[in-house]
């Protein structure tokens, strides 16, 4: 019978809130906020700050529903059961108030969440439709964020039902509650006060530093030799390329020197960020660069008439027994099939998942790191003494390497144009390089995958070499206090990095933020003078469980003010 009144109790009060007009319009309209703003941000923008913003405005919008939904339907059942005599019709036919509390509780607890999960779901479901490859970024490193929403849940619940309790009154239970709910709202508005005021230059470590250094400490040193070896003669081409003997500079009227140094880089930008290196060995090699370069020059539109001579013959003996490219073209593949497909396909031309899986692109690349590579590079010398397992911990960092930086491009091409657009000779650039592409692809020898493996090894290689300096521990000091003084934060805590707690996903979380906050991954030497970076000064698991706890402890304070305030209205009546 017992279990019949609790049911009763529970299916009256879902009842109820099926019936509630207001709170059907006002959430199907957030909804349908929410779902254009994701199709919307997801279509016309791109890059992790954009994403993070989308987070920050799903959890805003959920924020304003929840508080809009527990603050009307407590204080209903609360104050409202009491004062119109339901509460007294439930009891006089069997509830106890035990299961008139815990019925109501319970019903509101699953309209909440289910609003909670259908904004996870929405936020997770609606970058499938755009296929772009950054969505296990999205999944992995965002979309956790959402869960924070459930701490806020309850505290909104239990605020307005411990206040509610005991002072059955709707003036004073529901300004409190839309207080809290209104800063945690705007809890971003708060947290950057102190980087406002903070007498510390905080720096954003660029993202690729972790990659990198995550990757050297799992080989240790076992990969040293063959990354020096890489690098330095890495290091070699990129000099061949700079070197004015090599490459004269022919133009019709004189050139601003920004102009001069923009074309002489160009070789080095195009070999190894776009990643044609391999491209450009091969039609060195084969006498044909100079032409190559000819052509694509001649069909540029631009003011300026410019011709490159290039000394092709010491180009040619200069790259010989160049370890860096032997390595290429070890993993290399060939640009078989259609190469215009292939080139629609590629990062260059546009993101999406097809970057990654698609004939002669990334993964493709990836499966030439395997057994015969390993037998490879020990003949070239048996200090590379490598495994399967170096091997795949060498793939999950160039795979690290794309999710984090390049997965998110619309082209890399228009990344890199943003990404430099202060600097005075990107328009120059920019046109020097979006036009006349067919001029490449129809000449290209290597899939793009090659490309792309060239520009995530890049990224590794030139981190690599980074001299690392410690910070003042003044600066750390300074920088832990804003989490863990400042009240604002612990939301934002919960929204930025509920996700694994790894540097990769924290910087990414920090640079990506909207707002400026500061950034607690630092440099320390430990006593060999080893680089390490500094950890998280919060533990969010923590902050969710102090959140949890409070709310609990609320509702519990709740609970037994309503058994009082019943019994008190029980003796009075």
């Amino acid at each position: 019978m017992k279990n019949n009144n609790f049911k009763t109790v529970f299916n009256f009060s879902l009842l109820r809130v099926k019936k509630n007009i207001p709170l059907i319009i006002i959430s199907a309209v957030l909804m349908t906020l929410i779902i254009i703003l994701n199709f919307t941000f997801l279509a016309l923008t791109t890059g992790p700050k954009y994403i993070s913003t989308l987070l920050i405005i799903n959890v805003i919008i959920s924020v304003f529903w929840l508080g809009f939904f527990n603050i009307n339907n407590t204080t209903s059942f609360i104050i409202g059961d009491l004062n119109s005599g339901i509460q007294s019709l439930e009891i006089r036919r069997g509830a106890t108030l035990k299961e008139i509390f815990w019925s109501k509780l319970l019903a509101n607890k699953i309209i909440s969440f289910s609003w909670i999960i259908l904004v996870y779901l929405a936020f997770i479901i609606c970058p499938l439709f755009f296929n772009k490859s950054y969505y296990k970024i999205i999944v992995l490193n965002y979309s956790f964020g959402i869960f924070s929403l459930l701490v806020i849940d309850l505290l909104i619940t239990a605020i307005t039902l411990s206040i509610s309790c005991f002072t059955k009154s709707y003036k004073k239970s529901i300004p409190v509650a839309w207080i809290f709910v209104i800063m945690s709202m705007f809890s971003f508005m708060f947290a950057i006060v102190p980087y406002v005021f903070t007498p510390v230059d905080s720096y954003q470590n660029e993202i690729m530093d972790f990659v990198a250094f995550d990757y050297f400490e799992k080989h240790g040193q076992k990969h040293s030799k063959l990354m020096v070896k890489m690098g330095e003669d890495r290091d070699k081409i990129v000099d061949l390329f700079r070197d004015e003997d090599l490459f004269e500079i022919n133009t019709e009227n004189e050139l601003e020197d920004w102009k001069y140094g923009t074309i002489r880089n160009y070789f080095n930008y195009s070999a190894f960020e776009l990643g044609f290196l391999l491209d450009y060995n091969h039609w060195i090699k084969d006498n044909s660069f100079q032409q190559k370069i000819d052509d694509y020059l001649i069909n540029l539109k631009i003011d300026e008439k410019i011709s490159i001579k290039i000394d092709n013959e010491e180009l040619k003996s200069r790259i010989e027994s160049n370890f860096y490219l032997e390595f290429l073209e070890m993993v290399a593949d060939k640009n078989t099939g259609n190469k215009k497909v292939n080139f629609k396909n590629s990062l260059l031309n546009n993101n999406s998942r097809k970057n990654l899986v698609a004939e002669n692109q990334f993964n493709d690349i990836l499966k030439n790191f395997n057994q015969e590579l390993i037998v490879n590079l020990s003949k070239i010398d048996q200090e590379f003494d490598l495994n399967a397992r170096d091997l795949k911990l060498l793939v999950n960092a160039l795979m690290e390497v794309y999710f984090y930086k390049f997965s998110w491009k619309d082209s890399y091409l228009e990344y890199g144009t943003y990404e430099n657009k202060y600097s005075s000779p990107i328009p120059f650039t920019e046109y020097f390089l979006l036009n006349n592409w067919n001029q490449w692809y129809q000449a290209k020898e290597f899939s793009y995958g090659t490309n792309l493996l060239i520009m995530c090894l890049e990224q590794i290689l030139w981190a690599y070499d980074m001299e690392w300096e410690a910070d003042e521990d003044s600066e750390l000091t300074a920088l832990n206090l804003n989490y863990q003084i400042n009240p604002a934060m612990w939301f934002v805590e919960m929204i930025l990095f509920s996700h694994s707690d790894n540097p990769l996903s924290d910087s990414l979380s920090i640079n990506s933020s909207p707002m400026p906050i500061l950034d607690f991954q630092i440099v320390k030497l430990d006593k060999k003078n080893k680089p390490y970076f500094t950890k998280r000064p919060f533990s969010v698991t923590a902050n969710y469980l102090v959140g949890i706890t409070m709310a609990c402890s609320l509702i519990l304070i709740g609970y037994f003010g309503f058994l009082k305030r019943a019994e008190n209205y029980k003796r009075w009546d």
